[in-house]
């Protein structure tokens, strides 16, 4: 029989390694690409396209991340929420995910307008593809396959195990300690709700690399795009549910930056400067999200009724 005693020195050894894997995973994440640029020989550069070279470190950062955690953790399934989910809870999370990047880049573009124009007034109109560099031309102009590998598929794997696996599991044990005299349900929504926003704040930080306009647009997309996978994530207790949000996300921003939505007609909204297309398939997937949801809890209750008079005597 185990010692009560040594739970709370389990507990916060398990806090303190959980804490060192996740510094060092985003430590990788953030400088690998860096620490990569400045070691690899010129003359290897060129023969090396930019997706390849970081879809190599986005590979290296993850595996690195999920060998220490498998190495160090009691329970790493648990710690990266790596469990499957309820087709219910990822059915929604997909449905969702449009309406999700229409409000991340309504509330970026609204945020980051009067620098842009003022960018163009200064600079002209092709300020904001300069400010995108090497990325914008990348995601706009690289090869689809390699785009789609690197910026949807890989992009949204490996972040999402470090933001709502990794990270958002120590924001949650750190801030679920404090509230342990709360009931069970408020304490686990206040520590579900900081690890979603403590992510997305950490999320949205590292990819403020770009300048100007374009990457206040990214900053503040980004920290959308994270609070709603936080929330996906909390939801689900699974981590497979932001990632659906985020593959969808990405995939829908590559088509934006390629005209895939475009149409011939100019936006119905003047001041929302997306395709038609891309707001009908928001509302769309928000009016089938909600009729799935509504449907659930009206088959949940007719369940639980015919079960009450099962067991009715």
């Amino acid at each position: 029989m185990s010692d009560p005693t040594s739970r709370p020195i389990s507990f916060e050894r398990e806090g303190l390694k959980l804490g060192a894997v996740t510094l060092l995973w985003l430590g990788m994440a953030g400088w690998l690409d860096r620490v990569g640029n400045a070691l690899v020989p010129d003359d290897w550069k060129r023969h090396v396209a930019l997706q390849t070279f970081l879809m190599a470190c986005q590979l290296t950062a993850a595996a690195a991340g999920l060998a220490l955690s498998f190495a160090l953790l009691r329970h790493p399934r648990e710690a990266l929420a790596l469990v499957a989910p309820r087709a219910r809870d990822l059915a929604l999370a997909a449905l969702l995910a449009p309406a999700v990047f229409v409000g991340a880049a309504a509330v970026a573009l609204r945020i980051a307008l009067p620098v842009l124009l003022a960018e163009a007034r200064a600079r002209g109109p092709h300020a904001s593809r300069e400010n995108a560099g090497a990325f914008g031309r990348a995601l706009g102009e690289g090869s689809l396959l390699s785009t789609l590998l690197w910026g949807v598929v890989l992009a949204a794997v490996t972040e999402e195990l470090l933001f709502r696996g990794a990270l958002f599991s120590l924001v949650e044990r750190v801030v679920r300690g404090p509230l342990a005299a709360l009931p069970h349900a408020s304490a686990a929504r206040t520590a579900g709700l900081a690890a979603a926003v403590g992510a997305a704040v950490v999320f949205a930080l590292m990819h403020g690399d770009l300048g100007g306009g374009v990457g206040i647009v990214r900053v503040v997309s980004t920290f959308c795009l994270g609070l709603a996978c936080g929330v996906a994530r909390h939801a689900a207790r699974s981590v497979v549910a932001p990632i659906t949000v985020h593959l969808v996300h990405n995939t829908l921003a590559l088509g934006q930056a390629r005209g895939w939505f475009a149409g011939a007609s100019p936006p119905l909204f003047e001041s929302l400067p997306l395709p038609d297309a891309l707001l009908g398939l928001a509302a769309l997937g928000v009016l089938l999200g909600a009729g799935g949801a509504a449907l659930s809890v009206v088959l949940t209750r007719r369940a639980e009724q015919a079960r009450a008079l099962r067991l009715d005597p």
